[in-house]
């Protein structure tokens, strides 16, 4: 089955090898792929750089109405169209400023119900061939969900967080000890004894955790965004006919 993919950044989707026809890939990849293995479904994730989409030039009614998320959302669609994808999986994430405090969990879900639609909108696929992915806020929400998983890579440390509330983490990423996911992470890091993961990019430290997090508990700590992607990801699997067993 194959499935085209885009991202926001590096530490999302990856990143082309420079000078060669060659994907880095990134967490997004990792839970995709990780998800259809758990129902011996094989997929192989295509990338789409984002570039690429950037470069799409909606015309007349394609672009009518769209607006926010829709319309790079519109252009990864023509894209895979184009390109002959059947399927697609457009990751974003549902961030807002990083100075913003921990808000409450209402104002969270409105922010990532907005996102989602614009997105869903923007893809216009009536019978899920092509599904969001948004992670609230960003994908270091979601690489934070499973504690064990941090431990297993960073080793013990005296950094914390709420594991219980991980979607709602948030701050200014300008203060170093703040409850912005990046500088948790910076933080864990540096506290960190563990000569392996020295040097790593953070894109390659992302993929490391991903692949060892258990997925029911990134899905149980991330209520809002992990659990609809799955859901959202088990619909388009089941249109290759492939039958879920949930």
């Amino acid at each position: 089955m194959n499935i085209a993919v885009t991202g926001e950044g590096v530490t999302d989707y990856g990143q082309q090898v420079f000078g060669e026809d060659k994907w880095e890939e990134g967490p997004v990849q990792v839970y995709l792929k990780r998800i259809a293995d758990n129902y011996k479904i094989n997929v192989n994730i295509n990338p789409i750089d984002r570039r690429d989409v950037e470069r799409v030039r909606l015309q007349g009614r394609s672009i009518r109405g769209l607006s926010g998320k829709s319309v790079p959302a519109r252009k990864f669609k023509v894209l895979c169209k184009e390109k002959g994808y059947s399927y697609g999986v457009y990751y974003c994430d549902a961030d807002r400023e990083s100075g913003m405090k921990n808000s409450d969990e209402k104002a969270i879900i409105n922010r990532y119900e907005e996102v989602y639609s614009e997105v869903k909108e923007g893809l216009d696929s009536v019978n899920k061939h092509y599904i969001p992915m948004i992670s609230c806020r960003i994908i270091e929400n979601w690489i934070l969900a499973d504690k064990a998983a941090i431990r297993e890579l960073y080793g013990k440390t005296n950094v914390d967080y709420n594991v219980n509330k991980v979607e709602n983490l948030w701050g200014d990423k300008r203060n170093p000890q703040s409850n912005y996911p990046k500088c948790i992470i910076e933080r864990l890091h540096n506290a960190s004894v563990k000569k392996s993961i020295k040097g790593k990019s953070n894109r390659e430290i992302y993929v490391n955790i991903a692949q060892i997090q258990n997925l029911q508990e990134v899905e149980h700590n991330c209520k809002i965004s992990f659990k609809k992607l799955k859901e959202d990801y088990e619909t388009l699997l089941e249109y290759d006919n492939h039958k879920i067993i949930k």
